[in-house]
């Protein structure tokens, strides 16, 4: 069947006024003033006593929070008390360090590695359960230190495993959503997200290329222009939306 110029003037109204509203409704594809996350991919490399971070050759600031990774002095799920214990254990001689706590709550399980003046250290934790020489309800807390290569060994995650939109990130360099990205960087700018993807904010990954973290960058919006925009683009679907079906049943 072939179609007149004014109906497929309606067809063309139609179509576009159909996706005006969807778009306003849920896709927003189009959304002035809508808050932004920009999200890159940083390289990761180890040198002598420190990690490095890149992007494309160029030196890149090191990301706000690293997965796995405590007392780095950004964004950190380890408790303060538990970073000031270390630091004070470090202070001492001998190697490994070892500290007995009697307050289990400051351990923290989700990292297994710590930093504390540019060296690294795997934190080893100790129960009663575990070994009679440990009182019962105590802790004793062992920092071993590890090289960047190992540290990064052991806590990266090999790409497979990642959450795909991580994933779509790292395969494409770069990407703006109006969401949070699992796995990337937790900015101290963005808004608050779920405890457990905060946990696993600053994934390491392994690729063919080598270890990648994503880093965020987090633009607020502006809601008065999200709602303006909004209303025009909802007025101006519903009218091509009436206009064009008219049109195109009109001259069908």
């Amino acid at each position: 069947m072939t179609l007149d110029a004014p109906a497929r003037r309606g067809l063309i109204f139609l179509v576009v006024g159909v996706f005006l509203l969807v778009n306003v409704g849920h896709f927003h594809i189009v959304s002035p003033g809508d808050e932004r996350y920009e999200y890159q991919r940083v390289a990761v490399t180890a040198a002598d006593d420190d990690t490095r971070f890149t992007v494309d050759g160029e030196w890149a600031n090191r990301p706000e929070s690293i997965a796995g990774i405590g007392c780095d002095g950004l964004t950190d799920t380890s408790s303060t008390r538990l970073c000031v214990l270390e630091t004070w254990l470090l202070n001492g001689s001998g190697q490994p360090r070892t500290l007995t706590i009697d307050r289990p709550e400051v351990w923290t399980t989700g990292q297994a590695y710590t930093v504390h003046g540019g060296q690294f250290y795997e934190r080893t934790r100790t129960t009663h359960r575990i070994s009679e020489t440990v009182p019962e309800g105590q802790v004793r807390v062992t920092l071993t230190p590890r090289s960047p290569m190992e540290v990064l060994n052991a806590i990266a995650v090999p790409i497979e495993r990642v959450p795909p939109e991580l994933r779509r990130v790292i395969r494409r360099d770069s990407l703006t959503t109006d969401h949070y990205v699992e796995g990337a960087e937790v900015d101290t700018e963005l808004p608050p997200v779920p405890a457990n993807e905060y946990d696993d904010g600053g994934l390491v990954v392994e690729t063919q290329d080598g270890f990648v973290v994503v880093t965020t960058s987090y633009h607020t919006g502006k809601p008065a222009l999200r709602f303006v925009a909004g209303a025009l683009q909802w007025l101006l679907g519903l009218g091509l939306v009436v206009s064009g079906g008219h049109r195109y049943l009109t001259h069908l």
